[in-house]
């Protein structure tokens, strides 16, 4: 998650003013669009990526499929190079990030997935925290390209520690997976903590009617837009509107402290409060921070703040709850096509939501149009989110 979605899309926001100054607008979003359709493209055969290679292998291939992005972007002047680098680094995103997560995670864990998927994903988080600082110190000090070999060097270190560690089932350790209910009477369920309820058992779920499935589908396309699209365009928002470029460094990281810390929070949250009411509680987050974002073009340190620590707090729902969303809205039938198809619905929303803000500056002036347009998706994807829990899955 550090290297395969930390580096190429939670952090890589940093970037992007300094690449709108060698490229242009229309180029930056370029960049972004190539990373996204990359990702999209490989997410179409990933269920047969693991199939051939599984998943210790195969995160061990898209974590140096990342590094090579990253190494050739510290190479680039032009669009193509960086279009290349894009490509390389969508390709390991799209192959290790989301999909690789969630097969681990349904592998390993019987019940406290929300636990499980928050800490795990909080690797993007710290990815978050960590390179924006560090990278624009050394953008403003040395050079951009020294930036991207830096963070090339620290993925590949990384990416040496998860094969070494990584296991593909907990039976290659000789042991089960994990199941906090495992001496509970009502074997095989797991409880939503306060709300009281059973977890309903994947055989005896519901299956969703297709309108419905696309229907979800659909809102993890707004998700991806507002997880990817309304945080990679932060910082050049703010630097666009006289903000001052450390400053929104700075915010960036605050950013990526509010993420880390809620990704934790988020899981846990899931399993307290139930996945329906959670899933409520951060689309209100989410949306207070991209409103405050539409707000930025006031040139308002006030409101990048706000925006930062909102959407922050509130972005998980791109990881921890795109993760738990498919997995809990599967059903025996379903089963890993779902989540795939959940996974292609978020990548084409980061493509659309990567590519579109810099035509739509070139169009009317301002990045704000586009935090206007991903507001509309927060409420979209709220209201069909929210609405198949409590039509469709009232055990969570």
């Amino acid at each position: 998650m550090f290297v395969n979605i930390g580096m190429p899309s939670t952090s890589f926001n940093v970037y992007q003013p300094y690449i709108v100054e060698v490229i242009g607008d229309m180029g930056a979003s370029c960049v972004l669009a190539a990373r996204t359709l990359a990702s999209l493209a490989v997410m179409l055969v990933v269920d047969r990526f693991y199939q051939l290679l599984d998943v210790r292998r195969g995160v061990g291939v898209s974590c140096f499929l990342t590094v090579a992005g990253f190494v050739v972007f510290s190479q680039a002047s032009t669009l193509f190079v960086f279009l290349v680098g894009a490509v390389l680094a969508g390709c390991g995103y799209g192959l290790g990030g989301m999909v690789a997560m969630t097969l681990l995670t349904s592998r390993w864990y019987k019940s406290g997935i929300g636990e499980a998927v928050g800490i795990a994903t909080v690797g993007s988080g710290v990815a978050a925290i960590v390179l924006p600082f560090i990278c624009a110190r050394l953008i403003e000090g040395v050079s951009l390209s020294c930036a991207f070999i830096i963070e090339a060097a620290i993925g590949a270190a990384v990416a040496v520690a998860v094969i070494a560690l990584t296991r593909n089932r907990p039976s290659d350790m000789g042991l089960e997976p994990y199941d906090a209910d495992a001496h509970a009477p009502a074997r095989g369920t797991r409880r939503a903590k306060g709300a009281g309820k059973a977890r309903i058992p994947v055989t005896e779920r519901e299956v969703l009617p297709v309108a419905v499935r696309w229907a979800v589908y659909a809102a993890m396309a707004f998700v991806g837009a507002i997880c990817t699209g309304g945080a990679v365009y932060l910082s050049v928002l703010m630097t666009s509107n006289g903000i001052d470029t450390m400053f929104a460094a700075t915010m960036l990281s605050l950013l990526g402290v509010c993420l880390t810390v809620s990704k934790f929070i988020m899981g846990e949250m899931f399993d307290h409060i139930g996945t329906k009411n959670g899933s409520l509680l951060a689309f209100v987050i989410v949306g207070i921070g991209v409103a405050s974002a539409c707000l930025v073009g006031t040139g308002s340190p006030v409101f990048a703040a706000i925006a930062a620590i909102c959407m922050g707090l509130g972005m998980p729902i791109g990881s921890v709850g795109l993760s738990v969303w498919s997995l809990e809205l599967s059903d025996a039938k379903t089963g890993t096509k779902f989540i795939k198809n959940c996974n292609i619905g978020y990548a084409v929303g980061s493509f659309v939501m990567n590519t579109a803000p810099g035509f739509i500056k070139n169009l009317t002036g301002t990045y704000v149009t586009s935090y206007v347009i991903v507001f509309i998706g927060v409420v979209a994807a709220a209201i069909i989110l929210v609405g198949a829990y409590a039509r469709y899955r009232k055990g969570f």
